[in-house]
């Protein structure tokens, strides 16, 4: 596997139960977990409070009863907006739980609203792997399976071909360096003509190429990167809004503000304070 910005590798070694079983707890509005992308099926069920998912261009504002699914390959990062959030989380491959149900490359819809089914397949996997009496692993894999059967009944929008998913890495991969600068380097004024030359391509093909691999725009990119650092400088209360937006590169303090909120659903001084909206 090629050395990818933003690749996370997952080792799953239990043969009975391939999959990843926790539960997710933030208080106040912080991030979950960065930005990433790996070749496993990660599903997050909201518990309780709430919060925003950004799945490749879409940002999703979640609840209680929801379940969010990131698909292999998919840049995804989390974050809590109301709480307290709680969230049962699942990661595996589907071929190493249920090999031959699904295709490699099938895709499920992101985001599922208040299913009766899903809450009481979650309900019962959270209960068996609490307890971890006798056979509960065999119980929790033959759950999961019930869980990829009905989400693929239902909740199926698409299969790749395995040249489209192909390209999809290549192009994450040939975006790499440029990824890494603008990682180093977002305090600082980026033009997108400049990353293009990093990669010896117009201006065009280098956005229509960065669409393609990551799901957002450079500009709209380079916009996460310093709003995901902005969290991280609030959350310590050390500074104040300005002084974080002028560090992490935003000029204009209301245009900064406008963007924050709309990413994570409250504003920096809400972060700052330690204050997050109730959940709706």
């Amino acid at each position: 596997m090629p050395n990818l910005a933003y690749y996370e590798k997952k080792v799953l070694s239990d043969k009975v139960l391939p999959v990843q079983l926790a539960v997710n707890e933030a208080d106040g509005c912080r991030e979950i977990f960065p930005v990433h992308w790996h070749e496993h099926l990660e599903m997050h069920y909201i518990l309780s409070g709430g919060g925003t998912f950004h799945i490749d261009q879409q940002l999703y504002h979640v609840q209680a009863g929801d379940l969010i699914i990131a698909n292999r390959s998919e840049m995804h990062a989390g974050y809590s907006t109301a709480t307290p959030y709680k969230a049962w989380l699942l990661v595996f491959d589907p071929a190493d739980v249920a090999g031959g149900l699904l295709e490699d490359n099938a895709r499920f819809q992101s985001h599922i609203r208040g299913d009766e089914t899903v809450r009481g397949l979650i309900g019962r996997m959270m209960e068996e792997h609490s307890r971890g009496a006798e056979g509960y692993d065999h119980l929790c894999r033959a759950l999961v399976t019930e869980l990829l059967v009905y989400l693929s009944r239902n909740y199926r929008t698409e299969t790749l071909s395995l040249r489209s998913v192909t390209k999809r890495r290549r192009d994450l991969e040939r975006l790499a360096p440029v990824l890494r600068y603008i990682e180093q380097n977002y305090a600082e004024p980026i033009a997108v003509g400049q990353l293009a030359g990093m990669l010896c391509l117009s201006t065009d093909r280098m956005g229509h190429l960065f669409h393609e691999g990551v799901g957002l725009s450079p500009l709209q990119y380079i916009n996460e990167i310093r709003l995901r650092k902005a969290m991280s400088l609030l959350t310590t209360g050390e500074y104040t809004v300005t002084e974080v937006a002028l560090a992490v590169g935003f000029a204009d303090y209301n245009h900064f503000g406008r963007l924050f909120r709309r990413r994570y659903g409250c504003t920096p001084n809400q972060v700052r304070r330690g204050k997050v909206e109730e959940p709706q």
